[in-house]
């Protein structure tokens, strides 16, 4: 297999805004009760000469709120709100990293701490807000979005909802991400996808399959965790009917079920190195393989996209250079803006009011981590009085999972069940547990 098109290494498709792009303080609503819809907007703060004063309120004279996208945005005026005077804050740079904000208004200004003040010091990635009316984080944004020239507009999402492949955003970092999966999807190399257990290393491989020239073939998904060592090899390349032992069915296999389109191995690290060096034949020679028990060569046109939450020093070195092409999610810390979004999607995908209670709206934008990623949202909306009901509820029988598949991640994991539940990709132990007694598996 010959690798023309240049390698996009994980620098190239960073979280990181192009070198040389001018970024300014901006101030983003994540949270607005009543007019959930400005959720995402953003006032960038001047980037140059001195520090101004800036007024928050319902004043036309006084804010300017952007929705903004790549290559332009749209202002949309002041902030709307019955309860929020014309000039209910004033905010002030300090340093490039740092605001003032006092409380001109009535109400009650909350600090990064969540406690009551008339004015607060609020550094890069802080939460403030107005109680009951609105929070508010700081962050910094290019004062314009890049161009994208991969992501077609016609996938772009209505504002601050789902785009056309699954992403919701509005961060820098979001767009970036898009634009790094379509960039990926127009290349036909093996595709390597990293990111942290939660993140939606899966959504974005799928994003490189909807948009690359392979859309119209087999979207083949499997968790690597869940093969059992023994089964490796039958389980990817098939065996024909008779082998090993009389009576076994004829399997195809998972590469040449990918045939015509791509093969999702998700968590490709858990694989063994000897599993591992079985993928490297098939991956250089064109997608030429033989089920077990066959002597003649069969074929896939198929492409292999990875995932794992591994460091890349953890697989072996000549299974990484087969994946020229890398793509690095990144985590949900880096681009907290959009936590809120995600949170209402959640709601919404699981058929719940998308409402949001400011508690848990203040949780989610200050938790110290969210590990866990996409899974921890939907844990803190799962305890929350307007999340997503309970966790009960939302434990629904995981499609391609059985009785056999559960006893082999859990041997697979030594019985850990937390990690039994990320293989599988469920959204916690509890899922597991419910899993674990409807099919009578001893843990």
């Amino acid at each position: 297999m010959t690798h023309d098109h240049p390698t996009l290494e994980e620098s190239k498709v960073s979280v990181r805004p192009k070198k040389g792009a001018r970024e300014c303080l901006a101030i983003v609503q994540v949270w607005r009760p009543e007019v959930s819809e400005r959720e995402g907007e953003v006032m960038l703060l001047p980037c140059r000469g001195r520090p101004e004063r800036v007024m928050i309120g319902r004043s036309s004279t006084s804010d300017t709120w952007l929705r903004q996208r790549p290559g332009g945005s749209t202002a949309t005026g002041p902030l709307s709100h019955p309860k929020i005077s014309r000039r209910h804050l004033e905010v002030q740079r300090i340093s490039s990293r740092t605001i003032e904000v006092e409380l001109l208004g009535q109400g009650t200004l909350l600090d990064p701490n969540a406690q009551a003040t008339e004015r607060c010091q609020v550094s890069v990635g802080e939460t403030f807000g107005l109680a009951g009316r609105g929070l508010f984080y700081l962050t910094l944004r290019p004062e314009r979005l890049s161009h994208l020239e991969y992501f077609d507009e016609s996938l772009w999402p209505t504002f601050a909802q789902e785009d056309g492949i699954g992403i919701v955003g509005e961060s820098a970092a979001a767009w970036r991400l898009r634009e790094a999966i379509a960039r990926i999807a127009k290349h036909s190399e093996h595709a390597l996808v990293t990111g942290v257990s939660g993140v939606g290393k899966e959504l974005a491989a799928q994003g490189i399959h909807a948009l690359s020239t392979r859309a119209a073939g087999p979207w083949i998904c499997r968790n690597a965790a869940t093969i059992p060592e023994g089964l490796v090899s039958a389980e990817l390349f098939g065996n024909r009917q008779g082998y090993p032992n009389p009576g076994t069915p004829e399997r195809e296999g998972l590469i040449g079920a990918a045939d015509g389109g791509s093969m999702l191995l998700d968590e490709v690290g858990e694989l063994s190195h000897a599993a591992q060096a079985a993928l490297l034949r098939v991956m250089d020679s064109a997608g030429q393989y033989m089920r077990l028990g066959e002597e003649h060569m069969r074929r896939s046109d198929m492409r292999i996209i990875a995932a794992t939450n591994r460091p890349l020093s953890e697989l072996k070195p000549d299974l990484c250079a087969r994946f020229p092409l890398r793509l690095a999610v990144p985590p949900l810390e880096v681009r907290r803006e959009d936590v809120i979004l995600l949170a209402r999607h959640l709601n919404q995908k699981a058929g719940h009011p998308t409402d949001i209670t400011e508690a848990c709206a203040w949780a989610l934008m200050t938790s110290a981590t969210l590990e866990g990623q996409v899974r921890e949202v939907q844990r803190m909306l799962f305890a929350s009085d307007k999340g997503s009901a309970s966790v009960e509820d939302a434990t629904h029988p995981a499609a391609g999972i059985n009785a056999a598949v559960l006893r082999a991640a859990l041997d697979a994991h030594g019985g850990k069940r937390q990690a039994v539940a990320d293989a599988l990709g469920l959204p916690s132990r509890y899922a597991l547990y419910r899993l674990l007694k409807q099919y009578g598996v001893e843990p």
